[in-house]
């Protein structure tokens, strides 16, 4: 399963590259994106899709102090490989990482909320000498074909253009100006 369709579409307010979220237990996870809406359905592509991306981190209980473990975490690029297992490239080559490890979606992500559950750590690559970086092997979740119902987010409306213009004006450019509702006059 790389993509599936879901029984909801533009006439329900879905929108291309909405977050979709399905639950394990009491816990949400992060499923994949919208990729394509028709008026009554949409095209869900998985993060286990090789086009799938997304920024993520783990948290480690690795790092033992006088007070016991203290977690840490880490930022990296989480990429899907065409099945059941994702990888995360671009983690830190001094981060202690290990078999259990939790991955979750980063605040810093583009399209998915913050600390949503993404499935955990299966296999640490050895560090290459050649590379700047570790990378991770992940095993989601919430399987495909375990998926009975979806969670489709909307995005709040003027997300994507407050985000360009935040960026440009941290880059040097203008800096927005906005009301105390956060509108611009």
């Amino acid at each position: 399963y790389r993509s599936f369709m879901v029984a909801a579409g533009a006439e329900q307010g879905v929108a291309l590259n909405s977050p979709v979220l399905g639950q394990l237990g009491d816990r949400l996870v992060a499923i994949g994106l919208i990729v394509e809406v028709r008026p009554k359905t949409a095209i869900v592509l998985l993060l286990t899709d090789e086009l799938s991306s997304a920024a993520a981190f783990l948290t480690s209980a690795s790092s033992v102090t006088a007070m016991g473990e203290t977690p840490s975490s880490y930022d990296g690029l989480l990429q899907g490989q065409g099945d059941a297992r994702l990888r995360i490239n671009y983690l830190s080559p001094d981060a202690q990482i290990n078999v259990g490890d939790l991955v979750y979606t980063s605040p810093t992500s583009v399209t998915f909320p913050p600390d949503i559950l993404i499935g955990k750590v299966v296999k640490v690559h050895p560090l290459d000498p050649f590379l700047t970086y570790q990378s991770v092997e992940v095993q989601s979740a919430l399987e495909a074909s375990r998926v009975k119902e979806v969670m489709i987010l909307k995005q709040a409306t003027g997300t994507a253009e407050r985000l360009a213009e935040t960026a440009r004006a941290a880059m040097g450019g203008e800096a927005p100006i906005e009301d105390e509702e956060g509108k611009q006059p």
